[in-house]
């Protein structure tokens, strides 16, 4: 629903500012997902026609710096410069960013949003099924950009009483991005459910991506 999805992009905003640091790709996906959540959102209010120029005009920029920092294998690193080194969280990020940012009408070349699509696939090929978190991630990236897996998300739906709070945040957007809202519902029960035992620390068990209490909230 659009209320789900505001949620999603008041996340992705959390990320972009003060959970990551400037110098960071992850941080220039994370403000252009934010900025196409904002525009799909958008209506043609009369009034409205330069705050959207605006943020036309900011998402534009981020895509052309995703673009020029995307490795040759269809990947982003961590780091500006960093163009050896595969980070997978911030490629799930940035396909995302790229794939949204496509939905609210940007223009994204075709050619680089797929080489990263593909880029994923093959990471989500070789990644351990232990690691709930970064298999959830994937997972929801995908489906972002329209490359359902409801196989995986339907196994970490059905485990969600094991995976840490982050997997079980990924599993729950991925279900909303799959419309299989009464699942995503069950999902974040569980998730509610853990985030009140864990009082201040619910952030114990996600992984170092996944540290910020502020994005936990979120």
């Amino acid at each position: 629903t659009r209320t789900d999805r505001r949620l999603i992009y008041v996340a992705a905003f959390t990320r972009a500012v003060g959970c990551l640091p400037s110098s960071t790709v992850a941080d220039a996906a994370a403000h252009l997902f934010g900025l196409a959540g904002v525009l799909e959102l958008s209506t043609a209010a009369q009034g409205a026609a330069a705050e959207r120029a605006r943020l036309e005009s900011a998402a534009r920029g981020r895509i052309t710096e995703l673009l020029a920092l995307q490795n040759g294998d269809g990947a982003w690193s961590w780091a500006r410069g960093g163009r050896t080194t595969v980070h997978v969280e911030t490629t799930c990020l940035a396909v995302a960013a790229l794939a949204r940012a496509r939905a609210a009408g940007l223009d994204v070349p075709a050619d680089a949003l797929g080489k990263g699509v593909s880029r994923l696939g093959q990471e989500f090929r070789t990644a351990s099924h232990r690691d709930d978190e970064l298999e959830a991630l994937l997972v929801w990236a995908l489906a972002v950009a329209d490359q359902d897996d409801f196989a995986a998300a339907n196994r970490l739906h059905r485990a969600r009483a094991g995976p840490s709070p982050a997997a079980l945040a990924f599993a729950a957007l991925a279900l909303v991005e799959m419309e299989r809202a009464p699942m995503a519902a069950e999902v974040v029960d569980t998730l509610a459910t853990k985030l009140a035992e864990l009082g201040a620390a619910k952030t114990r068990g996600n992984g170092v991506w996944n540290s910020s209490p502020v994005e936990m909230t979120a």
